[in-house]
């Protein structure tokens, strides 16, 4: 069986051929930079919403992004 994108959001509508597999993305247990400042940066730089939170379920870090979400 044949799947054929139709285009959008993910890129041009497929040929026919197969796609090419998706390039490598880092695993989301990566450590932050040491630097609170730089991940601060990196986070609120991000356009979706990150909530971290401890082992007891208590939030630790709001981005940016999340803390405009309505709630």
């Amino acid at each position: 069986m044949t799947t054929i994108r139709r285009g959008g959001p993910a890129g041009p509508a497929s040929s026919g051929e197969p796609a090419s597999p998706a390039p490598r993305r880092p695993s989301s247990d990566a450590p932050l930079p040491a630097d609170p400042r730089l991940a601060r940066e990196l986070l609120d730089g991000l356009a979706e919403a990150v909530v971290t939170t401890d082992h007891a379920g208590i939030v630790t870090l709001v981005n940016a992004t999340a803390n405009s979400c309505p709630s």
